[in-house]
């Protein structure tokens, strides 16, 4: 009876125990926010900060690597770890972190005393945690007894390990380890010394720590990298009396001197980031530098250190001189053409559009007008500005929309003649667009004949001189025979031929087209069907030249001529050619080397498994683990191989389009679906008979396999429903990306889930191959490329794909298929 009654305390204290150590892990892993505060409150007030990590990340990770110890403690040994003379420390699972990090401190240079110091106070803060913690229902005295049993085994094992080591070897890993310091010092240096940007590091006094070379280059050009931080007192700014340096400078050092000694004019700012201390505050300053007027943006940063041990402030400039002038010489300009506009003899109007609430055009308004307009039409500048073309008219349609929305949307200038009735004047009014949906109207009094005939003249000769000044190559062609009319100097310069001897040429001189092909273009354009063209130009020297024609109808001298705008895109179009090229070849890379990797991992695979087979008898269990691992390991980078494989197929392979009725091929993917999830309880429902098109039929079954599998897959509910449908036009809630609205053709296909859903921050990266939103194994596992296959696959049908979710609701995939179904 006794011996029953001993067997089940027993069974009742291990209980006890694995229910607290439970919950004391939850408590653990629920706040390793507060271990990481209580850890660095204890290392701050006991100094030990002085030789730790400035960064937060680093203190996470020895946290997170130390309860993860904790939590491999308790499944190793179901009880507390108590200690015995034949323990191996160095492999216990529970010390392994430990023995490591003590390692890497070690060979850092930092003693065993120092680190077995520091060791106390992380068991401290772990005893801290659970003690605030008590109330939550577990054994406080088994939590206490796990936690101290835990690191007092860490501590004998890295103890341990650090006493084996002789001192020789000792010596030589400090040794090693201080030249790879040495290096990543000296990397660090010649970065801070290479950066073109001035840098500026101060204390809380706000005195100089540190300067890189840019910023030593303002005080004195002929500074030398790197000399104030090798050899400071060869620093000819201080010792060469005629060194070219600013003559605001007082000090006789720089590391340590006070900013406003140095450097007056950034001090005097430096006091406004404590206003306004945000990582985008941007403070503008300028200062007199070796007798030059200078610019600069600056901006303040503090350091990144959780440990309070380094307090200073990181100062950046970036030079503006260059923008600033430019920003005068835009001032300049704007008062030149304001003085111009005000003193032109001709009206001059300036409007912008209108629009509705569908964004469409409706009228125009007068923003802007010169004395002139008032001394034409007897309108005062006050009763037209922020009138409508109606107001101004008093009309239900504002007279010339058309005109004027067509210059203001096309940045095609026109003129045309008017008589307005109420004025009994006669108006030859010129339109251009100095701005994308802005117009301005010049106009002048024609009502005398003569003085219209002399404003013909007058207006034909600011034609030729803007014809002419225009750095542009332009054209004036005969539509009727072809005859080049006109050609502006430029047009000289490109085509290598005098403009004598152009006037005499004809179009298909330089056109390399057929003379038919190149008639119906011709034609196109004379009536307006077709404005921008691509052709083959032959120069004088025989060179041949890609360009881009805009060409359109144009009146001149009462003859309807053709204007051609000509743009030279060869380099364009061979920067074309050679990313198509680089595209090839990156999918020909992928394929050769996916295929060749494939073969090794499964020789590894192989002899994993000869091995287990032929040596079991002789391989403990954590051999074995540790062979099954390396299977796993193999099998995975296969798939990986395999999925960048399927990928480089997609882009390489030849699409097969041949009619397919998406009916059947749904109720093909619903068999394989069934298959591939036979525990799970799918809805799959198509509410309207779907299309019969143009496409690849087994390329078009792996997008509909894959998005319906993930929808299985990322779902938690008991019952998955899926819907999969089309829509027809551009109608109910389908969120097309704004960008590409314009260019999505109908039908659109959409795969509908009751899913988990995807943060919008996520929408992008789903696309991106081997990238998870989740770790490996959760909702399925998978390596992360089915999505990515899938865009591929789509826009090798010339369709997009983009997508629609809410968390928690559920996703909706939508895609098009255009080509070859428009």
């Amino acid at each position: 009876m006794s011996v029953h009654k001993s067997e089940k305390e027993t069974i009742i204290l291990k209980a006890s125990l694995y229910m607290t150590l439970e919950k004391v892990f939850r408590i653990i892993h629920a706040n390793e926010d507060w271990l990481i505060h209580r850890i660095l409150h204890y290392a701050k007030i006991h100094d030990y900060t002085k030789y730790t990590s400035t960064l937060a990340e680093a203190w996470r990770l020895s946290i997170s690597g130390l309860s993860e110890l904790l939590t491999k403690g308790v499944d190793h040994y179901g009880c507390i770890p108590e200690m015995n003379p034949d323990d191996d420390f160095q492999n216990d699972p529970l010390t392994r972190f430990g023995v490591i990090e003590a390692r890497r401190h070690r060979e850092r240079g930092v003693s065993l005393s120092m680190f077995l110091g520091l060791m106390k106070y992380y068991r401290q803060s772990y005893v801290d945690l659970i003690q605030e913690k008590k109330d939550e229902g577990y054994n406080l005295e088994l939590a206490r007894l796990f936690i101290d049993r835990s690191f007092d085994r860490i501590e004998i094992a890295f103890c341990q390990d650090w006493s084996g080591k002789d001192q020789d070897a000792f010596i030589k890993e400090l040794q090693a380890n201080n030249r790879r310091m040495t290096n990543e010092k000296n990397a660090y240096l010649t970065v801070f010394e290479s950066l073109s940007d001035p840098a500026i590091i101060v204390n809380e006094r706000h005195d100089i720590v540190n300067v890189n070379h840019a910023a030593m280059s303002l005080i004195d050009s002929a500074s030398i990298p790197g000399a104030i931080y090798y050899k400071p007192e060869d620093n000819r700014f201080f010792q060469i009396e005629t060194s070219d340096k600013n003559q605001n400078v007082t000090c006789s050092t720089v590391i340590g001197c006070p900013l406003k000694d140095v450097f007056p004019w950034i001090d005097s700012i430096i006091k406004k980031f404590s206003v306004n201390d945000t990582p985008e505050s941007v403070i503008e300053c300028s200062a007199v530098i070796n007798f030059e007027r200078r610019y600069f943006e600056v901006q303040s940063a503090s350091m990144l250190d959780v440990s309070e041990k380094y307090t200073s402030t990181i100062l950046s400039l970036r030079e503006i001189t260059k923008r600033k002038i430019i920003q005068q010489a835009l001032v300049d300009s704007e008062n030149r053409f304001r003085k111009l506009f005000e003193a032109s003899i001709e009206g001059i109007a300036i409007h912008d559009l209108v629009y509705n609430p569908e964004r469409e055009p409706v009228d125009y308004q007068i923003t802007d007008v010169n004395p002139a307009f008032t001394k034409h039409t007897g309108i005062s500048r006050d009763a037209a500005m922020g009138k409508t073309g109606r107001e101004i008219n008093n009309s239900e349609i504002p007279p010339y929309f058309e005109q004027f929305k067509n210059v203001a949307l096309t940045g095609q200038p026109t003129f045309f003649e008017t008589y307005i009735k109420p004025m009994n004047k006669h108006f030859r009014v010129s339109v251009f667009s100095p701005k994308p949906e802005t117009f301005a109207t010049v106009f002048e009094d024609i009502s005398e004949s003569k003085r219209a005939e002399q404003k013909l003249r007058e207006s034909e000769k600011r034609y030729k001189s803007l014809f002419h000044n225009n750095h542009a190559v332009m054209l004036l062609i005969d539509p009727e025979n072809g005859c080049i009319m006109d050609a502006n100097p430029a047009a000289a310069i490109y085509y290598q031929y005098d403009q004598e001897t152009l006037l005499k040429m004809k179009i298909s001189d330089i056109n390399t087209m057929s003379p038919e092909a190149l008639a119906v273009d011709i034609k196109l354009a004379n009536e307006k069907k077709k404005n921008q063209f691509y052709f083959h130009h032959r120069l004088a020297s025989g060179e041949i030249r890609d360009v881009e024609v805009f060409s359109g109808p144009i009146i001149v001298a009462g003859k309807q001529l053709l204007y051609s705008i000509i743009h030279d895109v060869t380099d364009r179009k061979k920067m074309e050619e050679a990313l198509q090229k680089s595209n090839r070849e990156l999918d020909d890379f992928a394929y050769i080397a996916s295929h060749d990797l494939r073969e090794p991992l499964r020789g590894i695979s192989n002899y994993a498994t000869f091995l287990m087979e032929d040596y079991s008898d002789t391989i403990d269990t954590e051999g074995k683990n540790k062979l099954e691992t390396l299977k796993r390991l193999c099998k995975r980078e296969e798939d990986l191989i395999q999925s960048l494989l399927t990928y480089s197929q997609v882009g390489r392979t030849d699409l097969i389009y041949t009619p397919v009725d998406l009916n059947g091929l749904i109720v093909e993917v619903k068999e394989s679906i069934e298959s591939s999830f036979p525990d799970q309880r799918v809805q799959i429902f198509v509410p309207s008979r779907l299309p019969t098109i143009q496409c690849d039929a087994i390329r078009i079954s792996e997008v509909f396999f894959n998005l319906v599998s993930n929808a299985i897959k990322y779902n938690e509910k008991p019952e998955k429903q899926i819907e999969i449908g089309f829509l027809q036009s551009n109608t109910g809630k389908w969120n097309p990306p704004e960008s590409q609205a314009e260019k999505i053709t109908f039908p659109v296909y959409y795969v509908r889930d009751n899913g988990i859903g995807i943060p919008e921050k996520h929408k992008e990266k789903i696309f991106m191959i081997f990238k998870r939103l989740h770790s490996r194994d959760k909702y399925g596992g998978g390596i992360g490329a089915g999505l990515t296959i899938v865009k591929k696959i789509i826009e090798r049908h010339g369709g997009m794909i983009w997508l629609d979710s809410e968390v928690g609701k559920g996703t909706t995939f939508y895609f098009t298929l255009p080509s070859r179904n428009s």
